[in-house]
C-alpha cells in the first residue's frame, strides 16, 4: 500500500507514483478526498455508546451433560 498526503496548487494535478512490482498487472484503486471532509466518529460518539451491555442472560442447562471426550477431539 501507498500513501501520500499532499496539497495541491492548482485545479489540476498531475502524478508520477512509482508502482510496486507485485501491483503490475492488478487492478488497483486511487482515492482523493480532503482530510477535513473525514468523518471522525471517534472523535465525535464517546467510548461508552460502542460497548455492548448485557444486563439480563440466561442460559437454560438443565439437560445438558458435557462431554469432555467430545470437546476434546482434534
Amino acid at each position: 500500500m501507498i500513501q501520500k498526503s499532499i496539497i495541491p496548487d492548482s485545479k489540476t494535478l498531475h502524478l508520477d507514483i512509482p508502482i510496486p512490482a507485485n501491483y503490475i498487472g492488478k487492478e488497483i484503486n486511487l482515492l482523493l478526498y480532503s482530510t477535513d471532509e473525514l468523518i471522525r466518529t471517534d472523535i465525535e460518539q464517546p467510548l461508552k455508546s460502542k460497548r455492548w451491555k448485557f444486563s439480563t442472560f440466561h442460559v437454560n442447562v438443565t439437560d445438558y451433560k458435557f462431554n469432555r471426550d467430545e470437546a476434546n477431539e482434534r
